[in-house]
């Protein structure tokens, strides 16, 4: 009886030893699948290095370099009483005579590394480091013919730089009557800042070398003339245009810069019945603005 119970029970015994083998004995629970992100594209990173800024580098030419002229009405000076060393002081034509004793006289004054000028010790004083090249300071006047007169003395430098007077101006436009230190003389005539060499030669009546000289240059109709020292040294006949009305000092270098000059006792007059110039604005003249307030001006050699 008892072993037939058991017989009885038997397939129930087995089907839950089944269903216990089926499931490993103990449940295991669901584990959700691992999620692995893609990786970003990686942007730019704002530290990155910046490509630096090439800032190009002007070398002097040899070509004599463009000249430039300040007009004394571009800088502001403050109101001053003219001393007697100056005549015409404030207007246009007429003479002109400046012994550079009153620093604010006029004239223009600029000092760059390779260039500039300015009153020094009662003195205009200009200097060029150009390897070639000029450098000019200039006053407006009213009419084309002009005696000049100046004295100049080179303090330092190569003998082969040229300086004097300079006529007839406007803009690039201008005619050069000047000495150098090796004892020569010579006349240029510059049209849109390319010089052209009218006359030259030595002299002996030029003091040579870091000395004084007394020069005396004319600009009447197509004859132009300088007397060094009291000795007239070249007239030479040159037909062309009456450029401009502005007349001043010019310092030049020729191969080798590093010169300086020393200017006293300017003096400019018309010749009689010159010819007054009409009222034109020149060649580089810089107008004032339509407020009045004078424009900044950044001369370029």
């Amino acid at each position: 009886m008892r072993k037939g119970k058991f017989l009885a029970r038997l397939p129930i015994f087995l089907l839950v030893l089944t269903a216990l083998t089926a499931c490993g004995g103990e449940p295991v629970p669901d584990v959700a699948p691992t999620f692995t992100p893609s990786p970003l594209a990686t942007s730019i990173s704002l530290t990155s290095t910046l490509i630096p800024t090439v800032t190009s580098t002007l070398r002097p030419s040899s070509t004599p370099f463009p000249t430039f002229t300040l007009p004394p009405s571009l800088t502001p000076k403050p109101t001053l009483t003219p001393t007697p060393a100056i005549i015409g002081l404030g207007e246009n034509s007429g003479p002109f005579r400046d012994d550079f004793s009153d620093p604010f006289s006029g004239w223009a004054e600029a000092h760059e590394e390779d260039w500039g000028f300015g009153y020094e010790g009662e003195r205009y004083q200009m200097y060029n480091n150009f390897y070639s090249g000029e450098v000019c300071s200039s006053r407006t006047r009213g009419h084309t013919d002009y005696i000049l007169e100046v004295d100049v003395t080179k303090i330092e430098g190569p003998d082969t730089a040229y300086f004097g007077l300079s006529c007839r101006k406007a803009g690039n436009n201008y005619y050069t009557l000047g000495i150098r230190g090796n004892g020569e003389y010579a006349i240029f005539k510059t049209v849109g800042g390319v010089i052209k060499l009218v006359a030259g030669g030595p002299s002996d009546a030029i003091n040579q070398g870091n000395q004084s000289n007394h020069l005396k240059g004319s600009c009447v109709g197509s004859v132009f003339s300088l007397a060094v020292n009291g000795v007239e040294v070249v007239s030479v006949l040159d037909i062309g245009p009456q450029f401009g009305s502005f007349i001043g000092l010019i310092l030049g270098t020729v191969s080798e810069g590093g010169v300086i000059v020393d200017f006293d006792n300017f003096n400019g007059y018309p010749t009689t019945n010159a010819r007054p110039l009409p009222t034109v604005t020149p060649i580089g003249y810089i107008s004032p603005t339509p407020s009045g307030t004078p424009p900044t001006v950044t001369p370029t050699p």
